[in-house]
């Protein structure tokens, strides 16, 4: 092993001296390249590729792990290898690239006055004050899926599949947090961190592998969430626009989903950050040129798609706007074409560095993809009228324009709202589009390009939900458009400081009466647009404060563990039942086959023989009446059942029903 590393640094050596006048950073990329490269040979030239492998992933059967993960990354490996072998041996024609600056702060910068930090400082401290109550909520379907398969375990049978005896827990290893994704909800990043948090807080409380809790698992989330809010100040004050970054920081400290996704155990906030960051390093590598900025530019966008793969999105229209830019970009004088797009090499390189790492650290993810996405073609609701209203209210003000059950009391949907209270909603409204069209035309008339590029991330939306729709023939969630937000805040940040920039003509002594009056009117918009926004959220923050997103804990507490502690692995007496919405993090003996009233009967006879209990939870409660009416039947018979409970949630899918047998029914001939 020695005299390996011996070669390899002559290796080095003679690279180096035969490509002189490089920058540091152009230096260091190819270098990691160089030694990828090396690495990835001798990984590739032992490797068994699996002999058995299935042609058909999605209707075969499933190869094991092991299996999955050694094609995975021998292939991942492979194209590593090829882009690496690309970049070192390009390495003189992408090094010396003629530099192309593009100036990306705004025109006449405001200074940075000392009450900015303290004024951010109160922000992060109500956005916080305004997260931590969800940090305990249960969780969700999404959440408690992903933690059980990749960040905690599962309970199995000691003996056979009888889940009613003995059980025992087997804790989720490092290498399927890492690389299995059997059902497409794997945030890899976050998945990392999350078991990273758990394992510390259980060595630290001397706990069994077999513990969680929600807030700790959310930890990651909330800090991200918060880094997010600090990002973007500090990110519009490095543009010169100090006041703009407080209001978009605000912004994201109030926005409904904003909070949602910053004590959801999901990775879409630690996107959001690092997404932000990367635009940073984008700009400050256009206006420098400075290897420093490509390189951490390469390295966030890694971390933003690492976070949520669908990221990968904005970041390609984001990129086709800037490479278009740099092409067309005059000079003082005549360019070449080839010196035209020589000016996209630093932005490709980085770009394929970033891909190319990402591509090896997902392959084996990505060969579980067939059968992930035949599963989620039957999820989702369909994108209709209700879904494209919920999108756009969704993101200009964190709620829901329609309700989703007319008999749920808890729902704030905006259409009733404007009804309830039509000047105070309706103004809350036209201000959030106001300052949105504000900060864009503000944006244009100084940086257009930067206009254009963050146009390009709502075209990235529409593109998402374009190709999942009618390329994946999968429903496109209405919060998959979660990117927006950034777009949304530096918009609305910039129209609201493009306000307050006009209501300083109050104190201009030259200052005409009807500048004058524009300047009032400017300062009362300024002062009641942001609180006029704030208002209308509310009743969504409130609401999310109230209740989970989905109450699969409290139907643990309503159900079994009314008779059992958590954690319970001995023999059991009782019989819970789940359809159509479960979670086996909370109830891991969960019987969720009970389909018909005649398995339902047969699981009642056998609670009156042991002398057990045996429970109800109806899921997606519109589905369930279509499909399993004979069971509804026997569910709201009074003889046979009582309804303990139903917990509602923010969308009609995740709206619990719970229902108790009463014991000692007469079985039908």
């Amino acid at each position: 092993m020695p005299s390996q590393f011996r070669r390899i640094r002559s290796l080095l050596a003679t690279a180096w001296s035969r490509v002189p006048g490089q920058s540091h950073g152009a230096r260091a990329l190819w270098t990691w390249h160089f030694i990828a490269l090396i690495g990835l040979i001798l990984m590739l030239k032992d490797w068994k590729v699996p002999s058995d492998w299935p042609t058909d992933l999605v209707f075969g059967k499933p190869p094991k792990f092991s299996a999955i993960l050694q094609m995975g990354l021998w292939k991942g490996g492979i194209i590593h290898a090829l882009v690496s072998a690309l970049i070192v041996g390009s390495v003189r024609w992408w090094s010396r690239a003629k530099p192309c600056l593009i100036e990306t702060q705004l025109p006449d910068p405001q200074p940075s006055r000392w009450w900015f930090w303290p004024v951010l400082l109160v922000i992060i401290v109500g956005a916080t004050s305004l997260r931590l109550p969800r940090m305990a909520h249960s969780y969700w379907g999404d959440e408690g899926w992903a933690l059980r398969y990749y960040g905690h375990g599962k309970y199995e049978p000691v003996t056979g599949d009888d889940m009613q005896g003995p059980l025992k827990f087997k804790p989720v290893t490092w290498s399927h947090v890492l690389w299995d994704d059997q059902t497409g909800g794997n945030h890899y990043l976050f998945s990392i961190l999350q078991k990273l948090t758990m394992d510390t807080w259980r060595s630290w409380k001397g706990l069994p592998v077999t513990a969680f809790d929600e807030a700790v698992s959310r930890l990651p989330l909330l800090v991200g969430g918060l880094a997010s809010i600090v990002a973007i100040a500090l990110f519009l004050r490095w543009l010169g626009r100090p006041r703009a970054g407080l209001f978009a920081a605000a912004f994201f400290s109030i926005h409904p989903w904003h909070i949602r996704y910053s004590t959801e155990a999901r990775g879409y906030i630690l996107m959001v950050l690092f997404f932000t960051l990367a635009v940073w390093a984008l700009l400050y590598a256009l206006r420098s040129n400075r290897w420093r900025g490509w390189l951490w530019l390469g390295a966030l966008q890694f971390l933003a798609v690492y976070s949520w793969k669908v990221a990968a999105l904005p970041f390609l229209t984001i990129t086709s706007v800037i490479s278009l830019g740099l092409l067309l970009k005059r000079d003082a004088g005549p360019v070449s074409i080839v010196e035209r797009v020589s000016r996209l090499a630093r932005p490709l390189v980085v770009g394929l560095t970033a891909g190319a790492l990402f591509i090896f650290m997902v392959a084996p993810c990505s060969l579980q993809s067939p059968r992930a996405i035949e599963r989620l073609k039957h999820t989702g609701k369909p994108m209709e009228t209700q879904w494209f209203y919920n999108s756009l209210s969704g993101l200009l003000i964190g709620a829901p324009w329609f309700r989703s059950d007319p008999e749920n009391p808890t729902e704030v949907p905006l259409k009733e709202a404007i009804a309830a209270k039509p000047l105070t909603v309706r103004f809350g409204l036209l201000a959030a589009l106001g300052l949105l069209v504000t900060g864009a035309s503000t944006l244009f008339r100084h940086r257009p390009l930067q206009g254009w590029m963050w146009l390009s991330v709502f075209a990235a939306g529409a593109l998402g939900a374009s190709v999942f729709k009618w390329v994946m023939g999968i429903e496109w969630i209405f919060w998959y458009f979660f990117f927006i937000i950034l777009p949304l805040a530096v918009f609305t940040g910039l129209g609201l400081d493009a306000l307050w920039s006009k209501a300083e003509t109050l104190r201009l002594p030259q200052a005409t009466p009807l500048t004058r009056a524009m300047g009032a009117l400017c300062l009362l918009l300024g002062l009641l647009a942001p609180l006029a926004m704030a208002e209308v959220a509310r009743p969504q923050i409130q609401l999310m404060h109230a209740q989970p997103y989905e109450s699969h804990r409290q139907a643990f507490q309503l159900t079994r563990g009314q008779h059992e502690p958590w954690g319970f692995d001995g023999p059991s007496k009782v019989v819970t039942c789940h359809l159509w919405r479960h979670i086996d993090l909370y109830d891991p003996r969960a019987d969720t086959y009970v389909r018909d009233a005649k398995r339902l009967r047969e699981r009642m006879a056998e609670v009156d023989q042991n002398g057990g209990a045996l429970y109800y939870v109806v899921g997606q409660r519109k589905l369930f009446h279509e499909l399993q009416a004979e069971v509804y039947a026997l569910l709201r018979d009074p003889q046979l059942f009582e309804l303990k409970d139903i917990l509602w949630a923010e969308e009609d899918i995740h709206t619990l029903e719970i229902f108790r047998y009463r014991g000692k029914a007469t079985p039908k001939p």
